[in-house]
């Protein structure tokens, strides 16, 4: 297979961002962390290829999809409605629900990584502060918050889209 395409993965990312606010109106938590819900791929697309092969591999369209606004309001809408299911709160940097903290690897480690990849970081300074907190205590899991961490800051995306923290 290849790339599914900018307007297709636009579509998908947004569509996810509907899906998750219906789970949270509907405070299915299991949603955002239990296997049976398959979303990390296109509500965090990142340049790497999956058990779906190469459709959700974003690496031809990076510079194309940094410049859609659409695209990186959901993606970033996406992490903090995921944070909010893992009951975090990126806007605020804190806890909301501890009982729904999960450490489901692969969406947090494709999260941080799509917002780096993204040109995000003030939401990827707090996302990686939301995976500390899910971590705590569970030093066996650490290779994730490594996997997400960055050497260096990402820079801001061309259309200054990033996460706004609430004063």
């Amino acid at each position: 297979m290849a790339f599914i395409g900018t307007a297709q993965l636009i579509r998908q990312t947004t569509l996810q961002t509907a899906l998750f606010k219906d789970w949270i109106v509907q405070a299915k938590w299991r949603n955002f962390w239990g296997s049976g819900e398959h979303f990390d791929w296109w509500a965090f697309p990142i340049d790497a290829n999956s058990g779906h092969g190469d459709r959700y591999n974003v690496t031809p369209a990076i510079n194309e999809l940094r410049n859609s606004a659409a695209f990186l309001e959901a993606v970033l809408e996406n992490a903090q409605l995921l944070s909010i299911g893992l009951g975090y709160s990126l806007e605020f940097g804190q806890v909301i629900d501890p009982a729904r903290a999960d450490k489901y690897a692969i969406r947090l480690f494709k999260c941080g990584r799509a917002l780096h990849l993204w040109g995000m970081p003030v939401a990827h300074r707090a996302f990686v502060g939301c995976v500390e907190y899910l971590l705590e205590g569970h030093p066996e899991l650490a290779k994730i918050l490594a996997g997400i961490r960055a050497d260096k800051t990402p820079e801001l995306n061309p259309l200054g889209i990033d996460l706004v923290i609430a004063a």
